[in-house]
C-alpha cells in the first residue's frame, strides 16, 4: 500500500497527522465497551500509549499482540480476529 503512495501525498499525510489535535481529553467520553489492540512491536504507537488510553477510557481493554508491529491485522491476522472474536463475545 505505501508504495503506491506518491512522496507529496505520503508527506502531505504525515504533516497533516503531526498538526492534527490531541484527542486525550475526550476519550473519558466514551462510554461504550472498546478494544485497543497493539502489537508488541509498535513502534508508532506502542503499547505504552495503548495502556494510556485505556486509563482514560472506563471500559476499554488492552490486547498486546506479542508477533505484531503497527500494522497487527496484516501481520498478524489470526491473533488479530481471534481478539476482536473474544471481544465481541466478553460480556464486557
Amino acid at each position: 500500500m505505501a508504495g503506491s503512495i506518491s512522496v507529496e501525498g505520503l508527506a502531505a499525510a504525515l504533516e497533516a497527522m503531526m498538526e492534527r489535535p490531541d484527542s486525550t481529553p475526550g476519550l473519558s467520553r466514551i462510554n461504550c465497551p472498546v478494544l485497543i489492540v497493539v502489537g508488541a512491536a509498535d513502534e508508532v504507537t506502542p503499547e505504552a500509549s495503548a495502556r494510556a488510553m485505556e486509563k482514560h477510557i472506563e471500559r476499554s481493554r488492552v490486547v498486546v499482540l506479542p508477533d505484531a508491529g503497527h500494522l497487527s491485522n496484516l501481520e498478524s491476522p489470526d491473533a488479530f480476529s481471534q481478539a476482536v472474536a473474544d471481544f465481541l463475545t466478553s460480556n464486557m
